[in-house]
């Protein structure tokens, strides 16, 4: 049975098996894109509108942290003393085109860690579920997969795929990076809207739809298979990521 994405805030769409979902995601359609969370009931927010606790912070202090990373030359200073820290070894192209430039640096903070106001998405359901169970936090049972279909995009939303933000870290994980807002040669305009606020209009496009899958500690080794049984590896797709290694010898010492 082909896999079923239900609407967002759909309080009644059933939670399928880790099984269900390896058994088809590899069968599903081409065109869209997918992401994976840690936890079922974790909204879809960026992590620069998301409190310590998880909780969605207020429009008024989402515009003052993206006022950060557009109106502030601190997010450049920052920007410049963590690329030296990255090291030569991540080949990156900061793009010198305007609001692509500061789409790239977004993206660079974006995989190192540090809240911005966009989401990554994966072309592959596999790598989608393989970061969802990486986030999942201790005492989550149930996960979720979002998949946006780009034929459904609204016109003040931007999804761009990697090719125009490259570097080494990112082009293993075959995806691109979503925001409401636009983006071209000259500038960037990042708006302060989430997922779940922007279908409360009856008017709005639901691009994204989402499925929510039951998981145990018994289900890791399965996704590890099916990973490696299909050309990926946990490392490519966090080359050189402080954060995997760092699980990985947590996972050694406390198994």
């Amino acid at each position: 049975m082909a896999l079923c994405f239900y609407e967002v805030d759909d309080t009644k769409a059933p939670d399928i098996s880790v099984e269900e979902f390896l058994s088809e995601c590899l069968l599903v359609p081409k065109g869209f894109s997918y992401r994976g969370q840690g936890d079922k009931n974790w909204d879809l927010v960026p992590s620069a509108f998301r409190e310590r606790t998880g909780a969605t912070v207020s429009t008024i202090e989402r515009t003052r942290r993206l006022s950060y990373f557009l109106n502030d030359q601190q997010f450049e200073i920052d920007f410049k003393k963590i690329i030296d820290l990255a090291g030569k070894d991540e080949h990156i192209v900061i793009s010198d085109e305007g609001g692509y430039k500061t789409l790239s640096m977004l993206t660079f903070f974006q995989h190192f860690g540090i809240p911005t106001p966009l989401l990554d998405w994966t072309e592959s359901p596999l790598i989608a579920l393989f970061m969802s169970v990486f986030e999942r936090p201790a005492g989550a049972h149930d996960i979720s997969i979002f998949r946006y279909d780009p034929t459904l995009q609204p016109p003040d939303v931007t999804f761009q795929q990697y090719e125009k933000i490259p570097f080494r870290r990112i082009q293993t994980q075959l995806g691109g990076i979503l925001f409401f807002g636009t983006c071209n040669d000259k500038h960037i305009i990042i708006n302060s809207h989430i997922y779940s606020e922007y279908i409360k209009d009856s008017k709005a496009s639901r691009f994204i739809k989402k499925l929510n899958i039951r998981i145990s500690s018994k289900d890791l080794e399965k996704i590890s298979e099916a990973l490696h049984n299909n050309g990926f590896r946990e490392d490519m797709v966090f080359p050189n990521s402080l954060q995997y290694i760092t699980n990985k010898i947590k996972e050694k010492v406390i198994g």
